[in-house]
């Protein structure tokens, strides 16, 4: 899985070599959009009840298409929220976003 957030020239370029030398046996799946803490009581957590629904659903948008645009051979309808935290409201945003893998 990767962070959206931290996808540079040279990361995008290393994972498609790679994918295309191995003869595209892996798919790109999102794994949050910063990974930043957002939380405000102690366990850490990108997405969950700290957040409302429309600020996860714009993170996760925003990353969505990130990866897209980037990896369109090889993207996978697959997220994993950072530190494993989220709530009723992430997952109702993956829902809306159409994500198949969780």
């Amino acid at each position: 899985a990767v962070v959206p957030q931290w996808i540079t020239p040279s990361v995008k370029e290393t994972i498609l070599v790679s994918n295309s030398h191995s003869g595209s046996l892996f798919e790109v799946g999102q794994h949050g959009f910063s990974h930043s803490n957002r939380s405000t009581r102690g366990r850490y957590c990108e997405f969950g009840e700290d957040r409302a629904y429309s600020e996860q659903i714009a993170d996760i948008q925003k990353g969505q298409s990130i990866l897209q645009s980037h990896f369109s051979g090889c993207w996978a309808s697959a997220f994993s929220p950072p530190y494993h935290a989220f709530d009723e409201n992430t997952l109702a945003a993956l829902d809306a976003c159409q994500f198949k893998i969780f």
